[in-house]
């Protein structure tokens, strides 16, 4: 979600972007963060602090896994914020260069985080995982996605929609111990 003009411009989130949706039970907030290397102390600072509960990472099919993109993983997984994946432009992408880079993010997520990629395709992929992905888990799920066709979209929609708070900031607030005076 771009708020300034230079971010049209460039194509490039510099600053934090909010954005909310609200169904019948629950709020779900989303922040933009920035991915540029120029503005990466800002997306650390927020990722630290805004109490997230899961983090979206988007990789573009035909370019993969970049340096940042590195950089925002390795720092989601620091903070121990369970992450999935939005794999997309798939529609603009050979084959061959979708598959290259599908198995360099398995590999990766492998090797550096002992994480198993699980690829989200289908409705039945999507009933596979239930409750299962939360904090802790050993799995991040995959979501290739076109934004043209819209293949994959209404998945990660419902995934979203369905995923659970892993924190009740509320009940913590509730469980202070109070001051004596």
């Amino acid at each position: 979600v771009f708020k300034h003009k230079h971010e049209m411009e460039t194509g490039r989130t510099s600053s934090v972007s909010q954005q909310y949706i609200r169904t019948p039970d629950k709020v779900i907030e989303f922040n933009d963060l920035a991915g540029h290397e120029k503005y990466y102390k800002c997306t650390a600072k927020q990722l630290a602090t805004n109490l997230l509960d899961y983090i979206a990472i988007i990789i573009n099919a035909g370019s993969g896994i970049q340096m940042m993109t590195r950089e925002h993983i390795a720092l989601a997984y620091s903070l121990r914020l369970p992450m999935f994946i939005v794999f997309t432009k798939i529609d603009n992408c050979p084959q061959n260069i979708y598959n290259i880079n599908l198995e360099y993010i398995k590999s990766f997520y492998e090797k550096k985080m002992n994480l198993e990629i699980k690829t989200i395709s289908t409705l039945s992929d999507l009933t596979l995982l239930d409750k299962s992905f939360t904090k802790g888990c050993n799995f991040v799920p995959l979501f290739p996605v076109s934004n043209v066709s819209g293949q994959g979209i209404d998945l990660v929609k419902q995934f979203i929609l369905n995923l659970e708070r892993y924190i009740n900031y509320q009940n913590l607030e509730n469980d202070k111990p109070k001051d004596r005076k």
